[in-house]
């Protein structure tokens, strides 16, 4: 498609087309002028495509959209519509940005970076399955790039189809062994709950990478979940050395607590002691002293009390779990004024009529013994 009346043609560049036909027939004048125009409006239509490449470099995406109009309207091509499929892309305009790049890929059906292009559109439009249809498309014509298939996995993991997104980040890693690859191939090994093949292909990740932290955290993780509790918080330790991200030493106290809850006492006491290396609070020293008076540490556990009582006065369980343990070490008095202090904190307390209970409890041995009770 080409138009041969443009205001913009020079004028001493026709007197010279005029001058070269004359003299020709009718007929040969007539097919050397449409000669004559058709390069003319190709120069044109490439002035034209290259402002529109300059204009989309600097952002002035407007003025690039024109250009490419402009430079369309004279010669249509592949080249320019994939272009002006860029910059409509850019400008969120997603339905004329795919209409642009479909015409590209009408002039050249083969190339795939046109279906590439068109599978970037369709996922922002969340259309992942005619996504994945563009993204065959470009591997058929360019099955050696091991991009294409890493993106393609990322569709299928977000469609929660995993083991499809494992066999694409295989192929990716097949065709070009990166670290990322195979961190994508560990970390959807992981969310299948395929502990045992994840850790090692984490493993695996820390012999490509030995400083890479998420492949260690990768390790903690899967061994946690396989129960080996000390050599998952050695994993999380590297981790934690080698990025020492605050949410690692969160992750840390968060599986002492499921440690507690499930009654693996002295596992969490690990993790907690691991926990307070980084950083201090009164819920790690709470959850510390609760861990070891169930292991009937109630020495220790006091100790663990009193340390968190620093961070946290306010808390009337605590002071409900230091009467405790102050109870099981003979000390009563102060198990008394740890109980009441509980109850002034918290006089509606769930906790209340087991507070009474241990304080009518004392009372009662007080009666029978005095010397009993210490200070």
């Amino acid at each position: 498609m080409f138009l041969v009346n443009l205001n913009f043609i020079d004028k001493s560049y026709t007197q010279k087309i005029e001058e070269e036909i004359d003299g020709l027939s009718v007929e040969q004048q007539k097919q050397n002028n449409n000669l004559k125009m058709l390069e003319f409006s190709y120069l044109k239509m490439l002035e034209f495509k290259n402002k529109g490449k300059y204009f989309s470099k600097t952002g002035e995406l407007e003025k690039a959209l024109a250009s490419f109009d402009i430079g369309l309207n004279l010669v249509s091509n592949a080249d320019s519509f994939y272009e002006k499929g860029n910059v409509l892309l850019k400008l969120r305009k997603l339905n004329d940005a795919l209409i642009a790049y479909n015409n590209a890929i009408n002039f050249q059906p083969t190339n795939n970076t046109f279906y590439y292009a068109k599978a970037q559109v369709l996922l922002n439009q969340k259309e992942y399955k005619d996504a994945l249809n563009a993204y065959d498309k470009a591997i058929k014509y360019n099955p050696l790039n091991s991009k294409l298939y890493l993106e393609k996995g990322n569709i299928y993991k977000l469609l929660g189809s995993l083991d499809n997104a494992i066999n694409e980040y295989n192929k990716a890693f097949l065709i070009d062994p990166k670290l990322d690859y195979y961190l994508a191939i560990s970390d959807s090994l992981f969310n299948l709950k395929n502990y045992p093949d994840a850790l090692n292909a984490y493993r695996n990740t820390t012999i490509l990478d030995p400083k890479n932290s998420h492949a260690y955290f990768g390790m903690a993780q899967s061994l946690f979940n396989l129960k080996n509790y000390p050599d998952a918080l050695n994993a999380y330790k590297i981790a934690l050395k080698l990025d020492k991200n605050p949410n690692l030493e969160n992750v840390i106290i968060a599986r002492a607590i499921e440690l507690y809850k499930i009654k693996e006492f002295k596992d969490a006491l690990t993790y907690l002691n691991t926990a307070v290396e980084y950083h201090e609070n009164g819920n790690i020293y709470f959850i510390m002293g609760n861990s070891l008076f169930e292991l009937k540490n109630y020495t220790n556990a006091q100790k663990a009390y009193e340390k968190s009582v620093i961070y946290d006065e306010d808390n009337s369980t605590l002071f409900f779990s230091m009467g405790k343990s102050y109870t099981q070490l003979g000390k009563y008095n102060k198990a008394l004024k740890a109980y009441n202090m509980a109850v002034k904190l918290n006089p509606s307390s769930d906790e209340l009529n087991s507070i009474s209970i241990e304080i009518d409890k004392i009372e009662q041995c007080r009666l029978i013994d005095k010397s009993q009770y210490c200070v």
